[in-house]
Order: structure tokens, then C-alpha cells, then sequence
């Protein structure tokens, strides 16, 4: 009777053609001289060994061997390579015993040890999949010279721009051959490839990219959707993205110098050390961008990543600050954008709160003014704190109180009452208040309003609505809603901690009351 098996194949590039079937024909071979029937496959074809990352069909083999109710019992595998080259060999060990812990054996079927755990056999084991690893390093030495060589010899290697340039073949002995297309290969392997410019259209879309983030401040967004508006696609036939225009503005390609090996601190995973520094050959292609908009460009590029990303060292924040802080000495959190400075979180991860970004850069900051227009983050912390000053206040008076942070209701006793700031968009004596994110009104609530006095936290006065009229609410005060709710204004907190005493006692009265 035959017992069910799996067999696991890979192949390390889509080249070798013959590897999967020659694969497949030593296992069956093997599986019916052993009495074995081959119930799944698992494959990874065109598949590096070095890591698992990527290997679907050893991933999904790792997580059926825990299912008691597999079909199988054994996994055949080729020789300990395909199983993999990982540079730490005991990870290759790991994922063995990961499938014989859960009671399937793994067996090489063109190896000379026996996968029983005798010592001998273990040793050879271990040895092999030392030389395996040892073979994807050296392997990776001998690329990384190839590589070196080639671009040297003025030939490209990597991802091209994503629109104005091409691949081309360039045989051994120098002749230009015809221009590949995307995930084409080279024709013959003593073939090189050197870039090229691409179609006249591309070209000209290139210095017009450049052109517009330059010296008109066009945003990569936007250049991307102009050019997706135009027709213009990248070199693989889909729509150019923001990133891809991003890439494309720091690429020296344009102005015809290749750049190569530039990598992060991180080694590659075969352990092959960094460059020293990267590769660089002038005057590879014809430059398509002029000197002076490439330092523009690159000049504005370094601005905007100091501008959004937290990576900014604390020195260089400080710096900024210090500069934009001499020139407009009230400047507030809701201003940083409008001068070039980077985001308030970037200062808070770095200084811990924007006040120690103020500190930093020895300047006391005013906490009791706002700036002339509040941004939307700086009324909601203002109607958070408002939230729970008054929750203070009720408290104090004796009632009972209960607070929802998140949907800014305050619960006084057995009624419920949403707590709300209004500001003026512009500070002018003729514009109205407004109330913003009064959205889904729960029945039955009553609604606190603190008018903001200018540009400062503390209220101007407050207007506790009963539910009816904060149903009819529409979220402008202006003169004419002002008149009709002056039964429902507080003068002061005395009077507003008077009217939540009384709403803890008896909802009732303070609606008829009001």
C-alpha cells in the first residue's frame, strides 16, 4: 500500500528551463522505489534560496505540515540546495525540524546521508548546507565584480526612470543591437545593456517635470496627474505615480551621469559588504536637464524631506526654528507648514511637546493665545480641555458625572450634554461663530456652547441649548440666532456651575427654567 508524500521543487531564475522536471523525475523515481505516492506539490520556480521571503510554495508547505489532517507524512526534496541556501544554516535546519516536530519527515532524495539523526549523517547533513550557503556568497562576490566591471565599461544595470529612457542591447563585440522591451532579456548572456533615450515625447515630458517643480512650485502630485492627463504612461505601460516622479527628479540620469551601488548601512543577506562609496560615470547619455534647474530641483527636493519626515536630526530642527522664529517672533504650531517647517509631530518626537521645541530654541511660547485662524487640531484640543473643565466644574457642584471623551458628551446626572467650542474663521467683529462637527445628534441632548473670545482659550460666554433647539441647530451664531438664544446664554462659570447643579437635580425644570 502506498503512504502519501509532498514534494517540494525550486529553481533559482526562470532560465533553467529543465530544473523543475528533472526535479520531478529523481522523486518519482525515488517515491516508487520506496512504495511512495505523491499526493501534493509545492514549488517555487524562479525563487532564490537564500531567504524565505517570497517563497509562497515553502511558506504554504510550513503551514500544512501543521494540519493533522494532511494528506501526507513525507516531504522529497531534490538535494539540501533546493531546499534552500540560507546564509544562517541553522535556519535551514529550523524549518526541517520544524516539519518532523509535527510529524512529517524530510528526506533528500539525491543525497548521499540517510535523514535519521545519526551523528555521521547529521555532520554531512550540516556540511552541505554550509557549502550551499557558501556557494550563494561566492556567487554573489563574483556578481557584485561583474557588475563593478560592467558599469565601468560605461553599461547600465538596475531600474530605469520610469518615462525618457530605454534599454539597449549592445553585443560583445560592441555593435548596438535593437531596444529591449519591459522584463525583456538580453538576447545572448555575452550581451550587454547600455540606456538609452527614449521616445521624443518622454524626453520633452522629463524637462517639462522639471521645469514646473523648479521654478513653478508644481507639486509631484500634480505634475504626475498632468501627465496621466496627457496620455503620458512610465516605461511599463501604467500610470506614472508620485513616488516615480520623486524618483525621477533625484536620478542624475538627466543630466547624463549613471549613478550605481548606492544601498542603505544594511548588508545584503549574503553578507557581501557595502561600497565604499557608489559608482559613478559621467557623461554616460546627452543631459536632458540644464545645470542650474537640476540644483534648483535637488536644493527644493532636501527642503521637503526636511519638511515631512521625522528624520530630521534635532539640530537641524532647532536651526530652522531659530531662523523662521527671528523673522516672526509670535510664530504659533498652526504656522509651521505656511514657513517650511516640518510637521508639529516631528517636534514633539524630538523635544517631547512643542513647548520644548520652544525652550530648545530659547523662546517662551505664550500658551493662553492662538494664532489668528485656529486649525482644526487646535480647536479640538481646545474643546477636549473644555470638555473636562466643565466635567471639574460639575463635579464641584456635587453631581454626578460621567464623561465620553471621544464623542465630547458629558453625562450629568441622567442627562446627556454635548460639549462644543465656536470660533470665528476670520477675526472680524462682523463674522459669525460656528460650530463645527455637529453631525449625528444623539435625541435628547442638550449641547454646551463656549464662544472663543478672538484668539484665546478662555470663553467668551457659554450657551447650554436644551435637546430641541440643538436639533434645530444649524452651527452658525450669528447676530440674529444670538438674539434668540440669549434665554439660553451663561453669563459666567458661577451661573454655568448653577444651571448643572440644578440639570443633575431635575432635567426638567432647567429646560423650562431656561
Amino acid at each position: 500500500m502506498a503512504h502519501g508524500a509532498a514534494q517540494y521543487l525550486r529553481m533559482s531564475t526562470d532560465q533553467q528551463t529543465l530544473s523543475i522536471e528533472i526535479q520531478k523525475e529523481a522523486i518519482r523515481v525515488y517515491a516508487e522505489a520506496r512504495g511512495l505516492e505523491i499526493v501534493q506539490t509545492y514549488a517555487d520556480p524562479a525563487r532564490s534560496g537564500v531567504r524565505l521571503a517570497g517563497r509562497d510554495g515553502m511558506q504554504q508547505l510550513l503551514k500544512d505540515v501543521m494540519n493533522p489532517t494532511r494528506p501526507f507524512d513525507t516531504v522529497l526534496v531534490l538535494d539540501v540546495t533546493r531546499w534552500g541556501r540560507f546564509q544562517d544554516v541553522d535556519e535551514s535546519a529550523y524549518y526541517e525540524h520544524h516539519c518532523r516536530r509535527h510529524g512529517v519527515a524530510v528526506v533528500y532524495v539525491g543525497e548521499p546521508f540517510i535523514s535519521n539523526g545519526r551523528p555521521f549523517d547529521s555532520l554531512v547533513k550540516q556540511l552541505k548546507r554550509s557549502m550551499a550557503a557558501e556557494f550563494s556568497r561566492e556567487l554573489g562576490v563574483k556578481s557584485r565584480a561583474g557588475q563593478e566591471r560592467a558599469v565601468h565599461l560605461g553599461f547600465a544595470t538596475g531600474t530605469l526612470p520610469c518615462i525618457g529612457y530605454r534599454r539597449q542591447a549592445i553585443a560583445a563585440g560592441g555593435a548596438a543591437k535593437g531596444v529591449l522591451s519591459v522584463r525583456e532579456r538580453k538576447p545572448v548572456k555575452t550581451d550587454r545593456v547600455r540606456w538609452v533615450l527614449g521616445p521624443d515625447d518622454e524626453v520633452e515630458a522629463v524637462r517639462w517635470a522639471f521645469d514646473q517643480f523648479a521654478w513653478h512650485g508644481t507639486a509631484c502630485t500634480r505634475i504626475a496627474r498632468e501627465l496621466q492627463r496627457r496620455g503620458i504612461t512610465s516605461n511599463r505601460g501604467v500610470a506614472i505615480t508620485e513616488f516615480q516622479i520623486r524618483r525621477l527628479l533625484s536620478n542624475e540620469i538627466v543630466r547624463g551621469n549613471f549613478v550605481w551601488g548606492r544601498r542603505g548601512v544594511q548588508q545584503a543577506i549574503t553578507d557581501i559588504p557595502c561600497l565604499p562609496h557608489s559608482l559613478r560615470v559621467n557623461n554616460m547619455l546627452p543631459a536632458v536637464v540644464d545645470l542650474k534647474t537640476w540644483e534648483r530641483t535637488q536644493d527644493l527636493l532636501a527642503q521637503s524631506v526636511i519638511r515631512r519626515h521625522a528624520g530630521t536630526s534635532r539640530e537641524i530642527l532647532l536651526r530652522r526654528l531659530r531662523e523662521v522664529l527671528v523673522a516672526n517672533p509670535d510664530l504659533h504650531g498652526a504656522q509651521f507648514k505656511r514657513y517650511g517647517l516640518p510637521a508639529l509631530g516631528v517636534f514633539r518626537r524630538h523635544f517631547g511637546s512643542l513647548s520644548g521645541a520652544y525652550a530648545a530654541a530659547h523662546r517662551a511660547p505664550d500658551n493662553e493665545v492662538l494664532p489668528r485662524a485656529l486649525s482644526f487640531p487646535a480647536t479640538q484640543w481646545i474643546s477636549k480641555k473644555f470638555l473636562c473643565d466643565v466635567a471639574a466644574l460639575a463635579r464641584a457642584s456635587g453631581a454626578n458625572v460621567a464623561i465620553d471623551i471621544r464623542r465630547n458628551v458629558l453625562r450629568v446626572g441622567s442627562a446627556a450634554i454635548k460639549v462644543r467650542v465656536a470660533r470665528r474663521t476670520i477675526p472680524e467683529e462682523s463674522r459669525p461663530w460656528r460650530v463645527s462637527h455637529l453631525e449625528g445628534r444623539a435625541e435628547g441632548q442638550f449641547l454646551l456652547v463656549m464662544r472663543l473670545e478672538d484668539n484665546r482659550v478662555a470663553g467668551r460666554d457659554f450657551y447650554l441649548l436644551p435637546p430641541e433647539e440643538h436639533a434645530a441647530f444649524t452651527g452658525t451664531l450669528n447676530t440674529r440666532v444670538l438674539s434668540r438664544f440669549a434665554r439660553f446664554r451663561v453669563a459666567d462659570q458661577s451661573d454655568l456651575a448653577l444651571r448643572l447643579s440644578h440639570l443633575s437635580e431635575n432635567q426638567d425644570e432647567l429646560r423650562w427654567s431656561a
